[in-house]
């Protein structure tokens, strides 16, 4: 198969995803539809020979707004799906929602945050050669999908023409924000939601998330770290004790994870939002002050949320 070959024909949106689509729309106050869609999946390589799967949906359109790249490590599903995918590309855009490498079918091992430069910057390379693309794309996400907007504009593509990231941190060098200490429930919270949101069984993976409250708050209540959070995880999520071994922000270790030249080379417009309750406000705020120093065109709204608020 080769790199935009279709893993399954086009197919025009079900039912089902059309209310979620129109639901969604009338629950962001967005402007009324203006083009069908179909989705392909598609294979896209990366330099090492991984391939990557993404769900392109293409707009009905002979005249396309634009193209909207998206990269995520948590699936193409609902609620990426219908936030994403179907409200712009039924407003005449192309999206590509992409599986992060290591994810969701997507080949390759997942490392957290430690690929994304290279892969966002191959999965650019590949958009060129396709025959649909609109010649500039934007990026858009929240979290760690904002995180991999950063990693792009580490080294800005010329046709990336803008960014809106939400919550979105820049250096998870430590990892540490705010009152500078390990983030431990974050974390191993977090860890452990990756290393079991593949389960196949939906209602058994939400029973799972149930029982790990009482897990994760009995596990940062233990020590060594290491070890309690270890119980927790099992045999999943191996980077958990290479955190934990390298506390120092300023250890290599952590330099393919501190994205900080991006506020320093960044040219195109950036719309931030964040949260005042939220872990990375620290950063976004930082974020926009950099840019706004720098004479970037930057916005910035910041709302009374938490990170899980803007998530969900």
């Amino acid at each position: 198969m080769t790199a935009s070959s279709v893993a399954t024909p086009p197919a025009a949106p079900s039912p089902a995803r059309r209310f979620v689509g129109r639901a969604a729309s009338r629950l962001l106050r967005l402007p009324a539809y203006t083009s069908d869609y179909t989705v392909r999946r598609v294979l896209v390589p990366m330099r090492d020979g991984v391939e990557l799967r993404a769900d392109h949906y293409a707009p009905s359109t002979p005249e396309p707004a634009g193209t909207l790249l998206v990269r995520c490590p948590y699936g193409r599903r609902f609620p990426f799906a219908a936030v994403f995918g179907a409200v712009y590309a039924a407003r005449g855009y192309h999206v590509v929602l992409q599986s992060v490498r290591g994810t969701f079918g997507s080949g390759g091992e997942f490392e957290p945050m430690v690929n994304e430069i290279a892969d966002g910057h191959d999965t650019v390379a590949w958009l060129r050669t396709q025959d649909w693309f609109t010649g500039s794309f934007a990026t858009v996400g929240l979290s760690y999908l904002g995180f991999a907007q950063w990693a792009l504009l580490t080294d800005p593509p010329p046709e990336m023409a803008a960014a809106v990231i939400t919550v979105g941190p820049h250096d998870i060098s430590g990892p540490r924000w705010g009152t500078g200490t390990f983030a431990l429930s974050d974390f191993l919270g977090w860890s452990h939601l990756v290393a079991n949101q593949e389960n196949p069984n939906r209602l058994r993976a939400l029973l799972r998330q149930v029982r790990s409250r009482r897990q994760l708050a009995k596990a940062v209540s233990q020590v060594p770290a290491g070890a309690a959070g270890r119980a927790l995880l099992g045999d999943a999520a191996p980077w958990w004790e290479s955190w934990l071994e390298h506390p120092d922000p300023d250890d290599p270790f952590w330099a393919a994870i501190n994205l900080s030249r991006a506020l320093e080379v960044t040219e195109i417009p950036v719309l931030l939002v964040g949260g005042w309750q939220d872990l990375f406000l620290e950063q976004t705020v930082a974020q926009y002050r950099r840019l706004h120093e720098r004479g970037v065109e930057v916005g910035l709204t910041i709302g009374p949320w938490t990170h899980m608020h803007l998530m969900t």
